[in-house]
């Protein structure tokens, strides 16, 4: 009867703290809206969100129970895998070497994109 429903809350509303709570440095803006209250990704918003996406995941998924620890940790490793994609492909221009770990970042992430679900 939608027993797992608190702890999702919980986690969405841990998540969009621990990302208000990103302190300032450099290359990194603070946020200035929750994370689930950002409606249009771009620009700044993007390099925000690969810079400190894997810290506020980490931050809040840590020390999950035993049914949920492989979950966590493969989901860390799909988002690692689509920021790492992301960062290549803003390279100003791509030799064969950088398109090959491309290559590998997504087929990483498609294996097991379930996850998100």
């Amino acid at each position: 009867m939608g027993g797992g429903v608190p702890h999702k809350d919980k986690r969405q509303q841990a998540f969009d703290d621990a990302w208000q709570e990103i302190p300032p440095c450099p290359g990194l803006s603070v946020a200035k809206k929750a994370y689930r209250e950002v409606t249009q990704w771009q620009g700044e918003e993007m390099r925000n969100l690969c810079r400190g996406i894997l810290a506020v995941l980490v931050s809040v998924l840590q020390n999950p129970d035993s049914s949920l620890y492989y979950n966590f940790k493969s989901l860390l490793k799909r988002v690692s895998a689509l920021v790492d994609l992301s960062l290549m492909a803003q390279y100003r221009s791509h030799t064969p070497h950088p398109l090959v770990y491309m290559e590998r970042y997504l087929q990483t992430f498609y294996r097991t994109k379930v996850i998100f679900l």
